[in-house]
C-alpha cells in the first residue's frame, strides 16, 4: 500500500510541474508541481486522520498542526516568489544599465578618432567628418555592421552615410528596453537600442529604446 501511495505522490508531482513547464522561468513549473504535492499531502492527512487508531483529540491536534504547516509554508512560498521577482527585474534593469555604458564607451572610441583627426586637418584641406569616420574605421565596417572587439550579445549598424554626418545605430540582444513592443533593428524586439550622431560639431547620443 505504501508503494502504491509513493506513486500516486510522484505523479501528482511530476505532472503538473511537466505540463506547466516554462522556458527561462521555473516558477509556473515548480508551482504547478508544490500545488500537485500539496493535494497529495491533504488527501495522504485526511485518509491517515480516518483511521480508527487516532482519538478524537489527537485528529483535532493533527488538523491544527496540519493547517498551521500550511499557512506557514504558503507564506514563505510567497515570500520567495516575491523576493525572486524582485531580484530578476533588478538584474534586468542593471544589465541595462550596464549595456548603455558599454554603448557608450565603444560608440565614443569609434567616433573620437575621426572628430579628433577631423579638427587636426588644416583647413585648406579638411576632409568630411563622414569620410573621415569611414576610412579610420574601414577594416571594422562589414556590410553596413561595425565589428567591435571583445562585445557579445551586441551589434552596431552603421547608418545614414553622409561628408557631413555618420549615425551608429546599437542593438543589445539582451538587455531589456523601455518599450517591451519596439521593434529593434536587429529583428528582436523590446530590447535595449541606442544611436549615436557624429557630425563636425561633436557625438550626439541618445537611448532609443
Amino acid at each position: 500500500m505504501a508503494i502504491v501511495w509513493l506513486v500516486i505522490g510522484a505523479v501528482m508531482v511530476v505532472v503538473p510541474f511537466f505540463l506547466f513547464n516554462t522556458p527561462m522561468d521555473p516558477w509556473p513549473s515548480v508551482t504547478a508541481g508544490a500545488i500537485g504535492a500539496g493535494v497529495f499531502v491533504l488527501v495522504l492527512f485526511i485518509a491517515t486522520v480516518r483511521s480508527a487508531l487516532f482519538s478524537q483529540k489527537a485528529k483535532i491536534i493533527s488538523a491544527l498542526v496540519f493547517v498551521a504547516a500550511v499557512v506557514s509554508i504558503s507564506i514563505t512560498w510567497e515570500t520567495s516568489y516575491e523576493q525572486s521577482y524582485f531580484q530578476r527585474n533588478t538584474l534586468a534593469k542593471i544589465r541595462t544599465i550596464i549595456g548603455e555604458g558599454i554603448f557608450q564607451n565603444f560608440t565614443f572610441d569609434a567616433m573620437l578618432p575621426p572628430l579628433r583627426a577631423y579638427y587636426l586637418q588644416k583647413p585648406a584641406k579638411k576632409t568630411p567628418i563622414g569620410n573621415l569616420f569611414m576610412k579610420i574605421n574601414k577594416d571594422r565596417i562589414n556590410n553596413g555592421v561595425y565589428r567591435f572587439e571583445n562585445i557579445q550579445y551586441e551589434i552596431t549598424y552603421v547608418r545614414d552615410v553622409s561628408e557631413s554626418a555618420v549615425t551608429l545605430v546599437s542593438v543589445d540582444s539582451v538587455a531589456r528596453g523601455k518599450d517591451p513592443s519596439f521593434a529593434n533593428l536587429n529583428g528582436q524586439t523590446g530590447r535595449l537600442q541606442v544611436k549615436a550622431v557624429l557630425t563636425e560639431k561633436g557625438v550626439r547620443y541618445e537611448r532609443q529604446n
